[in-house]
């Protein structure tokens, strides 16, 4: 059984700069970015550029392709449901960006856009409530995201290389 790793952390930290890679092939909405890893999306935005898809056939495609590593990020994809669906054919691991508040601030900035107070500590909340409840379901790392973007991304494909088939 391959792996799905579920790349987590607010809106503008930077989950899709992470993906950012040369597409090598494509299969549908599965994203070949090396060795058998797959990005979830029609574009290495991630899974955010399904926003018009419907989940369930999302979650049915998926299963087809056990034998794929995918690769999911975006906020509507990681839930703890979709945590459950995906053990059905893949084995879950949780990659949580960990992100202050200045450096998320400073991130949607550079897009030029405003962070809401509000819904970054919301989600913080979120995504830490989900990490406890993923104990035993899904292996999980938190990364220090107030690095520099390229040591991060360097250390999150390092950890997936780990679990390529």
């Amino acid at each position: 059984m391959s792996y799905a790793v579920f790349l987590l952390g607010n809106f503008g930290v930077g989950k899709s700069s992470i993906l950012d890679l040369p597409v090598l092939d494509k299969t549908n909405i599965l994203l070949h970015v090396g060795n058998n890893n797959w990005v979830l999306g029609k574009s290495t935005i991630g899974a955010d550029s399904l926003s018009g898809f419907d989940k369930t056939k999302v979650f049915e495609f998926i299963k087809q392709h056990p034998d794929k590593n995918i690769i999911i990020a975006g906020i509507y994809y990681s839930q703890y449901n979709d945590f459950i669906k995906i053990r059905q054919s893949h084995k879950p691991v949780a990659v949580y960006l960990n992100t202050s508040y200045e450096n998320n601030a400073k991130r949607i900035a550079k897009r030029g856009k405003l962070i809401n107070p509000n819904t970054y500590t919301s989600k913080l909340k979120t995504h830490a409530s989900l990490l406890k409840k993923l104990k035993g379901i899904a292996t999980r790392y938190v990364l220090d995201n107030n690095r520099e973007l390229e040591v991060v991304k360097s250390e999150f494909w390092q950890l997936v290389g780990k679990y390529s088939t």
